[in-house]
């Protein structure tokens, strides 16, 4: 276990560098000026855990970084980053690059931690197969090197190893399709050689969210291209469009939901396939209210619909509270519901999910609005939020599925969900 080694100050960590120095004493005099950067303390650090603390298989693997650093003229290419901050735009056709691979790295989770979100069922595969080798190595080397420098000045300011966390949620991924593409699957192990050889240890968790089905067959195909501590520190999350929020919101906070929910705007299509889902959030402030209305299309069709809110992270907890506003069921015709007004602050999260074998359905006029009128009644009268706080201290801190009546009752905000049905109309 080489844990010690994220505590920067730790005298053992502190020893396993300058073993690891002393191997690597003739490269260090070779580079000079021009590769000072690749023995600061946070670098070194990686290599070493990466290597199970061990200075001299870690040194083999520093070599291999920079036998692959110098093909890559990588000193030179660095450059344009000096003193950047981290944002995609810094490198020339990242933003463009993000676009196509679906992925949105400008979140952090409730301590700071960075999140790197991708959707892989909304790739756009034959934009990215149109960029030529060479150009999206450059690309992806680039990125990878500005945020290797990012983690690298955030670790030196704490004195941790500080890594980032990435979350893939495979919804609508064609597994068997991506296995068969030799293309797609070569540049994949392109880029997981670069990032294992140049940058190790840069990566905390892997969040694998809703794997479809024949999800084993790529990870059979991928495991051969990662070595056993990256195999480590992928978390499985299977669960359906219903449940897996929760989870994730646990693990990352909303933060993560948040940019998987931006990310699927980019799919602006109105047609809804048999398995697909789709998401959309408001952030609520004290004593906001939130309305929304839709309506299900062709009549008699049935949507999944559910709508939960997760307060916002305080007093050191480290995980939302999570209270269902209307639980997961089949809605179809007009619908409309609202809550509020809240007590406290946080995410309201919808799901809509086509759970049909055969159907495809649209949803039209989707409309959700946030009043925050009421944020200043909070101000002159804070007892508004006073049923929330009676309620903490009994020690109820969430609400079961099911509990409707109870939870019209116990929570400052109040739930209505109505159909066409309800009312009688066909």
């Amino acid at each position: 276990m080489v844990e010690f080694l994220d505590d920067l100050q730790n005298p053992q960590a502190c020893s396993c560098r300058q073993r690891l120095l002393a191997e690597l004493q003739a490269e260090r005099q070779e580079l000079q000026e021009d590769g000072l950067h690749l023995f600061e303390t946070a670098r070194l650090t990686r290599f070493l855990q990466g290597n199970n603390g061990s200075a001299e298989e870690a040194a083999n693997h520093f070599r291999r970084m920079l036998e692959w650093y110098r093909k890559a003229d990588m000193n030179k290419k660095r450059l344009v980053l000096e003193g950047q901050a981290w944002n995609v735009d810094c490198v020339e056709g990242g933003r463009k690059l993000f676009e196509m691979m679906c992925i949105d790295a400008t979140r952090q989770s409730p301590d700071g931690t960075m999140l790197w979100i991708q959707r892989d069922g909304l790739v756009q595969i034959d934009e990215i197969m149109a960029v030529t080798d060479e150009d999206l190595v450059h690309r992806m080397s680039l990125i990878c090197e500005l945020r290797e420098m990012h983690l690298d000045r955030c670790s030196e300011e704490s004195q941790r190893l500080v890594k980032f966390v990435q979350v893939r949620d495979l919804t609508g991924l064609n597994i068997s399709a991506v296995v068969r593409n030799r293309a797609v699957m070569k540049r994949l192990a392109d880029v997981f050689k670069i990032i294992s050889t140049a940058y190790p240890e840069t990566l905390s968790k892997m969040i694998i969210v809703n794997p479809p089905a024949g999800f084993n067959m790529l990870w059979m195909a991928v495991q051969p291209m990662l070595n056993q501590r990256i195999k480590q520190k992928f978390v499985f999350i299977p669960d359906g469009p219903f449940e897996f929020p929760q989870k994730l919101a646990a693990m990352t906070g909303t933060s993560a939901l948040q940019a998987l929910a931006d990310l699927g705007e980019r799919d602006a299509s109105m047609d809804w396939p048999p398995g697909r889902s789709s998401f959309q959030y408001r952030v609520l402030s004290p004593g906001c209210k939130a309305q929304w209305f839709f309506e299900v299309q062709p009549p008699g069709c049935y949507l999944q619909l559910q709508v939960i809110f997760f307060e916002e992270v305080e007093d050191g907890r480290p995980s939302p509270v999570t209270h269902e506003v209307f639980p997961m069921q089949g809605v179809t015709g007009a619908v409309s519901g609202h809550c509020g007004p809240l007590g406290v602050s946080g995410l309201l999260w919808f799901t809509w999910s086509n759970d049909s074998w055969t159907s495809t359905m649209k949803i039209a006029d989707l409309k959700i609005t946030v009043d925050s009128s009421g944020e200043d009644e909070l101000v002159r009268n804070p007892s508004s939020s006073s049923v929330l706080m009676q309620k903490r201290q009994r020690g109820a801190a969430s609400v079961g599925a099911g509990s409707l009546l109870s939870l019209s009752c116990c929570l400052p905000w109040f739930w209505e969900t109505e159909t066409e049905e309800d009312f009688g109309e066909s």
